[in-house]
């Protein structure tokens, strides 16, 4: 009881840490993520602030959630633009990758989700790999809430990181999955994914919506 006591304490205090340091430089970072532009000192900001946040993405539970949360935060932003979120990406993009392929689900679908969420072609990448080649199937799963994701970035952006291309291929293979899995909870996610891919406005991504129906309307 004493150790778990002790145990408890360290990460509530370790939690504490990772707020009150990541609010400041959070903070620094919200205000680069309008940049069109960015220097060098903006590059260096970008990826330090992401080298401070993630280690903690295969800690504890709450400490994932918290570390996830600093990494996305800048991209909730109003009016985020493609360069700082590709730069963001630049950064994320080495630490999630390995997770992915992580023996805990856990690790793999929350890196999936901020795959999802980054929402560049590199990103979608990931994304397409793990939904197609991973064995498991919460994993699968994971990656389908990640198209979803990608496609509500793409809707709420005034500036998207993704072409029409990207977000068609992405279609077809989700398309592929309705078509051809039977798992109930995938489907689900995967048709999910779908109807936000419908909702992408024509003027973001031109005649997405007939190529995303087609799928759900055969099925």
């Amino acid at each position: 009881p004493l150790a778990t006591m002790t145990t408890k304490a360290l990460t509530s205090l370790c939690l504490s840490l990772i707020l009150s340091a990541g609010a400041m430089a959070q903070s620094s970072i919200n205000a680069l993520a309008g940049s069109t532009s960015l220097s060098a000192a903006d590059t260096q900001a970008i990826t330090a602030y992401v080298a401070q946040a993630a280690p903690n993405l295969a800690g504890e539970p709450e400490a994932m959630r918290l570390s996830r949360q600093a990494l996305l935060a800048p991209l909730a932003q109003p009016n985020v633009s493609v360069a700082f979120r590709l730069e963001l990406a630049k950064s994320v993009l080495p630490a999630i990758t390995p997770l992915i392929a992580d023996e805990r689900d856990i690790n793999a679908a929350n890196a999936l989700r901020i795959a999802g969420e980054l929402a560049t072609s590199n990103s979608l990448e990931l994304i397409e790999r793990s939904i197609k080649t991973d064995k498991r199937t919460s994993v699968r799963v994971a990656a389908a809430l990640g198209y979803r994701l990608a496609f509500d970035a793409v809707s709420r952006s005034e500036r998207s990181a993704l072409g029409t291309a990207e977000i068609s291929d992405a279609i077809r293979t989700l398309g592929e999955i309705i078509a051809k899995e039977s798992d109930a909870n995938l489907l689900d996610a995967a048709t999910a994914a779908m109807l936000s891919a419908i909702a992408i406005p024509p003027a973001k991504a031109a005649a997405i919506q007939p190529l995303a129906l087609s799928p759900l309307c055969a099925s």
